[in-house]
């Protein structure tokens, strides 16, 4: 089902729909994405990894691959949702057009995984 999503608005269409994420947090992630909070931010065949500036000023690493997603503000790990930081990075490399058909495979094949936050190791290299 998730595979006629074809651009960043039908996914957080979607995402909220699903209630996969909150308004306030797209919201959120809009103002970070706006902002510029998106310092840097990779492709691969297996996910999209980032470092996200916070509304308060912390530094966060998101990983979204084709298994879920794992970003490390608290956030994650008191609810199920998808946090403001990866829903950033989802805007950045979404509206990327050098990178954006293999970031929407990888968000869709997210969104289809059963169980959207897992612990996935994080890497961002230093180059």
């Amino acid at each position: 089902m998730h595979n006629v999503l074809k651009n960043i608005g039908e996914i957080i269409d979607y995402i909220l729909r699903n209630r996969l994420s909150t308004p306030k947090r797209v919201y959120e992630a809009l103002d970070i994405y706006f902002k510029k909070g998106v310092t840097r931010y990779f492709v691969d065949k297996d996910g999209i990894e980032g470092i996200v500036l916070g509304n308060s000023g912390g530094v966060h690493i998101v990983r979204i691959s084709n298994e879920g997603y794992k970003c490390t503000c608290s956030d994650i790990h008191t609810n199920h949702y998808l946090c403001k930081h990866a829903l950033a990075l989802l805007y950045q490399v979404l509206n990327d057009k050098r990178m954006q058909d293999k970031s929407l495979t990888i968000v869709l094949n997210m969104l289809n995984s059963i169980e959207n936050i897992k612990e996935i190791p994080i890497t961002i290299p230093l180059h």
